[in-house]
């Protein structure tokens, strides 16, 4: 096979053992390589010299595979900038780790980061990896078995991230971590062994994250104080004042940089249902809408009219232009007099010949006369009409004339 163009190659397994084939020599281009496991046990990869002829190879990732890692510097890969090793078994020997004849500072002079991760029987990081002086990034997490780091950490001149998460068999850093000068990020999260942080830590003044989340046996040296680009917030255990105040009463005092805390008149508001500032929070009652459901009575006539519940006691409506459903006083309708509660009719354009049949039924048993006085007890307010028998009689006068 002969494919000099393929930049990214991706081998999924399922063997015990495989050999990577010679073809992979002749893919000159190629950047990326990936070889993953996909069976239920490991793969033993051999056959790893055939990477020592690809010029341009750049990031490496084995996954679920058993190597031997003092053979990645003999692979002389000059381009490689990415290693990425999970749940990998390694094969060394401890004196392999250490005995190397290979200048690494040529081999792997563009490495510049290292990823470890879930590799459970690895006990110490290869001796070549400290003298990887190009290296930026070293992460190596949740390796349980590894007990140390090594003493020439100091030599990576270089590394802005050290990252050790749930590594639980750390009790310790070296020493020399105090000449990692240009060191960024310190993340030792879950590393529950660890005793103490190196001494002169303060000296590394690039240092701005240290994240030590579950680490409860670790002391901090107090030359941590001298680190003036460090983030205090990143600090366990450390509180600003107005944070200790909020933490203790749950009310915040400077809410616009921690929410999730109650203002003060938020507090209040929460335990008394009653809004001292409604504008802000909706939902809450104002004073005087709390005082008004408990007593039934208005405080705020513009809002809702106090003659409300005067209209809903008597039926009678005292402002009908904003209420339907309710009676006016002068507009009783269809309904008789004797419908309302006051029977007087103030308004002139409401009598109308369906409120005259009962007036007209009492007067033609009466004379004139009764019946004038009879309308104006009841209608006084009005001007009188004149009966039909004065209209009668004033007709017969203007004739006779």
């Amino acid at each position: 096979m002969h494919c000099p163009n393929v930049e990214v190659l991706v081998l999924n397994l399922s063997s015990s053992t495989y050999a990577l084939p010679n073809f992979i020599a002749t893919m000159k281009k190629l950047k990326v390589v990936m070889i993953i496991n996909h069976g239920f046990e490991l793969t033993k990869l051999t056959n790893l010299s055939c990477l020592s002829l690809l010029p341009n190879l750049r990031r490496i990732r084995f996954e679920k595979v058993s190597i031997t890692l003092h053979d990645i510097p003999k692979l002389q890969l000059k381009c490689l900038e990415k290693l990425s090793l999970w749940l990998c078994h390694f094969n060394d020997a401890p004196n392999e780790l250490e005995d190397l004849e290979v200048d690494v500072t040529e081999t792997l002079h563009s490495l510049q980061e290292i990823e470890i991760d879930y590799c459970y029987n690895l006990i110490e990081l290869p001796h070549w990896v400290s003298q990887a002086v190009s290296l930026k990034k070293l992460s190596i997490t949740n390796c349980n078995k590894l007990c140390r780091l090594l003493e020439g950490m100091g030599n990576l001149r270089n590394l802005e991230m050290l990252r050790l998460i749930s590594c639980s068999n750390i009790f310790e850093l070296p020493k020399t971590s105090e000449k990692l000068s240009k060191l960024r990020l310190l993340d030792v999260s879950g590393c529950f062994q660890l005793k103490r942080l190196p001494l002169e830590i303060g000296k590394l003044q690039k240092l701005k994250t240290i994240l030590m989340r579950d680490c409860y046996r670790c002391e901090l040296p107090d030359s941590v104080k001298n680190l003036e680009n460090l983030e205090p917030q990143q600090l366990p255990g450390f509180l600003q004042p107005q944070q200790a105040y909020e933490t203790q009463t749950g009310v915040m005092s400077q809410p616009q940089q921690l929410p999730g805390f109650l203002q003060p008149q938020q507090a209040y508001e929460t335990q008394t249902g009653v809004m001292s500032q409604p504008q802000q929070l909706p939902g809450f009652l104002q004073p005087q809408q709390a005082f008004e459901m408990q007593t039934g009575v208005m405080t705020q006539p513009q809002q809702q009219q106090t003659g409300y519940s005067f209209e809903t006691q008597t039926g009678v409506m005292s402002q009908p232009q904003q209420h339907w459903g309710y009676m006016q006083p002068q507009q009783p309708h269809h309904h008789s007099l004797t419908t309302t509660r006051t029977g007087v009719f103030n308004r002139q354009h409401e009598q109308n010949y369906q409120m005259d049949a009962e007036f007209e039924s009492g007067m033609s048993n009466s004379s004139a006369y009764g019946n004038e006085l009879m309308y104006m007890m009841t209608h006084a307010s009005q001007p009188l009409p004149q009966p039909p028998q004065m209209q009668e009689k004033q007709t017969c006068d203007e004739e006779f004339a």
